[in-house]
């Protein structure tokens, strides 16, 4: 999809001045969909009170035993881009999972 968004970007008003690559879309629709996830109370209120980081092993075991899943899922959520739905969908992964974890180590 960022691909798509990407192309068509640069056919238009984006290819005149290089505005938009593949990533800045990326970081985009994360970001968007980060704070659509924080709309939604139940992902509000399940976020930790304390800061998780994605490199500490403790952090990751901790949010795998919380979205009840293996710790490779929750490694494959957070280095995948894209729509969250369709990570969801494609991944076999409940939504909610993948929000929480997205919005849980979002920087």
């Amino acid at each position: 999809m960022a691909d798509k968004l990407a192309y068509l970007t640069g056919r238009g008003a984006g290819r005149a001045g290089n505005m938009f690559g593949k990533e800045d879309i990326e970081a985009m629709l994360e970001t968007v969909q980060c704070q659509i996830a924080l709309q939604d109370d139940t992902i509000a209120k399940s976020i930790p009170h304390t800061p998780m980081i994605q490199s500490n092993a403790t952090d990751l075991a901790m949010m795998a035993g919380q979205i009840q899943r293996p710790v490779s899922d929750v490694v494959a959520i957070l280095n995948s881009r894209g729509d969250w739905r369709e990570m969801s969908k494609s991944m076999d992964i409940p939504l909610d999972c993948i929000q929480l974890v997205k919005v849980t180590f979002n920087d």
